[in-house]
Formats: structure tokens, sequence, C-alpha cells
């Protein structure tokens, strides 16, 4: 016999495995409503055309490690919108809209599932399991072991026992950092001026910040040799009309610092002062004529900085607009 070819049909896709245990048993979604399980894969692939979520994640894509008679939160929408509609694709829809795992990037579920990432788990002990009832009977639960790929659309960061990995991350303005834990000391994050820190290093170190535009150096004050970088540009859009535009540097979910500073650049020229401690988060350059009148083909640069009380982060990398 060739052992390839014996391979290959013993050997399952996610998908395949998925089906085959699911065929087995009926999934209850409210007292006395019950529906086959053999089709939700494909229901919910077909509501997300190319989407990894489902393969990566397997029954727990809905369910708890444990037992399939448990839901997440994504699963626990799916099941309650089910009990309304008593079909499964308009089911599937109808929570597409929500961000069912809360988790900090603010992301919808179909968002996650555009992402391939998990619109029921979010990283760390934060996770709430229902029964078929739809009443929470656990909280601050893990995800599931056996999901591969990413849980949230998020810059992950594992903290290692002697390196944080990657030690530097470029993320988008708005975007969150999350970090993990992937060694077994005492770890914790700690901005080097304090502009945010995770408080009293501990074992399993799960934390995340949604940045602001700046540079910001941070350690593990348990291991000071430990070190990272997050560098976040600002982020320049045209204006409505004329050659006027839109810089932002903050958004109103950001939490690496309350007031900033923004400079601008004409051409090649120096640094100038735009904003200096302000609490505004975006602003339109040469509206009102303020603080020049942009004049079209010239390249405008912008750099700001994040701070809190008397602590800044450094000046973050260079966005420039050509209006």
């Amino acid at each position: 016999m060739d052992v390839r070819s014996s391979k290959r049909r013993l050997g399952r896709s996610p998908m395949k495995s998925f089906l085959i245990v699911a065929a087995a048993f009926a999934l209850v979604l409210t007292p006395g409503v019950v529906l086959a399980y053999s089709n939700y894969g494909t229901d919910f692939e077909a509501a997300h055309p190319g989407t990894q979520s489902f393969v990566n994640g397997d029954c727990e894509l809905c369910h708890s490690e444990s037992t399939k008679s448990q839901w997440n939160a994504y699963g626990n929408a799916v099941r309650e919108e089910f009990g309304v509609t008593g079909d499964m694709p308009s089911a599937i829809l109808n929570v597409d809209a929500a961000n069912s795992d809360g988790d900090p990037t603010g992301a919808t579920n179909a968002a996650e599932a555009t992402a391939n990432t998990q619109p029921g788990w979010v990283y760390g002990p934060n996770n709430t399991i229902y029964d078929g009832s739809g009443t929470a009977i656990s909280t601050g639960q893990l995800p599931p072991s056996s999901i591969t790929g990413m849980l949230d659309p998020v810059t992950l960061v594992t903290i290692g026992d002697s390196a944080f990995a990657p030690a530097a991350v470029a993320p988008k303005l708005g975007g969150v950092v999350q970090w993990i834990p992937s060694g077994s000391l005492n770890h914790n994050v700690h901005e080097v001026g304090g502009i945010f820190t995770s408080g009293a290093a501990k074992a399993a170190t799960y934390y995340n910040r949604i940045v602001s535009a700046g540079t910001f150096s941070y350690n593990d004050e348990a291991h000071p040799t430990m070190t990272g970088t997050i560098k976040v540009k600002p982020k320049t859009a045209a204006a409505p009309t004329g050659t006027s535009f839109t810089v932002t540097w903050a958004t109103t979910k950001t939490n690496t610092g309350a007031k900033f500073n923004v400079q601008y650049a004409i051409g090649t020229g120096v640094w100038k002062n735009w904003y200096a401690s302000t609490g505004l988060k975006k602003a339109v350059f040469g509206a009102g004529g303020l603080p020049i009148v942009p004049k079209a083909g010239t390249k405008y640069s912008f750099r700001v900085r994040s701070g809190t009380g008397t602590v800044w982060s450094g000046y973050s990398p260079i966005a420039a607009y050509t209006p």
C-alpha cells in the first residue's frame, strides 16, 4: 500500500474534522429549540468569504474547550439570535455588527472574521462562558489553547523571561498593542516615564494599550535589561476643500497620554510648534489660515509626542502631506 495515499485517506482538514465531530451531536440553542450543527461551519464561511477564523478555531469558534454544550460570547450571541430567527445564516449576519467578545480594538464580529481572528475570544483570563440557556456560568476564563492564529486584530508582543518579542513595533494610530506572557518569571510592562504601566510584576501579565502618536520606550521593572519600543505616526488626510488638511494624533480610545505636543515643518525647514500641551486629538492644518495657509505642491511634515503630567514620550516618526 502507498503510505502517502494511506495518509491522505486518513488525514483530515480542520473543517472536515469539525463536521465529523459536529454531526455526532445536536446543538441546544434555547430550551426546546435544537439545531443540527453539521452545517454551521459552512454557514459561517459563506457569510464571511475567505475567512480563516473557523479553520483556526474549529468548534472553539463558538464553544468552550471543555464541552460543546457551553458557549463563548460570540457563540452565545449567535445562539440567542437563532432562537429569534430560526435561521442560522440570518443569525450569523445579524450579530456581525456587534463586538461580542469586547476585545480592546472595538472590532465587530464581521471585522474579526475578515481579519481571520476570533470574534468569541480575547487574550488573557478575560472570557465569559455561557450555558445553553444563555446564563453566564464562568468568568475570567483563558481562551482555548487549541486555537491557532490570532485571537484579536492586535499588534502582539510576547513577554519572555529574557526579552520582549518583537522588541520594536510600529502599530497604526489607534491600534492596540497586546502583551501576553510566554515565560514563567514575574514581569511587567512599564513605560520609562510612567505614561503607562501594567502594575506590579507578576507571572502571567496580560496587558494592552490603545496607542496615540509618539515613540514610547518601556521596560520590565523586574528585569530592566528587557526593553521595548512602540513607534506610532500621526495620520494626515485631505480636508473637504482647498489646500487645508486634517492631522490626527490620538482618538477617543487612545490611552497612552492625555496631552500632546504637535510640531510641523515646511519642506526641509525647521520644526515649529503648532500645538503645545493640547488636549485636542486632531485639527485641520490651515483652517482659518492657522498656523499658516498651506500651498499646493509644498510638503508639510508632522511629528507628535504624547504626555501625561510632566512626562512625555519621544517624538513620533514623521508623517507628511503635500496638498
